[in-house]
């Protein structure tokens, strides 16, 4: 599975994104999404998802809408840990 991934500024959190062949792979190409978003994830300073209604960008605010992007979108967001990430590498090298 093809899979966008987009880190916070501090390193603590990314953002984990199945590959939607409708959008681009990274954020810079996202055709929709306003100049100001994209600075402000790009300097990591929000994590967001895409609201799947709306389909925007939007910031997560809390746990309880962090699990209804779960359960609603597929949109992954990990606490960093190198060892997984380095497992997802090895493992799309495998493919």
């Amino acid at each position: 599975m093809l899979v966008s991934i987009y880190v916070t500024k501090d390193s603590k959190y990314f953002l984990y994104v199945p590959f939607n062949p409708k959008f681009k792979t990274t954020l810079d190409l996202y055709e929709d999404v306003p100049p100001t978003i994209k600075d402000k994830f790009k300097s990591g300073r929000f994590v967001k998802t895409i609201d799947s209604a709306s389909k925007k960008l939007v910031q997560i605010e809390d746990l309880e809408q962090f699990h209804q992007t779960l359960t609603t979108n597929g949109y992954y967001l990990f606490k960093i840990d190198e060892e997984f990430v380095e497992r997802q590498i090895q493992n799309a090298l495998r493919k």
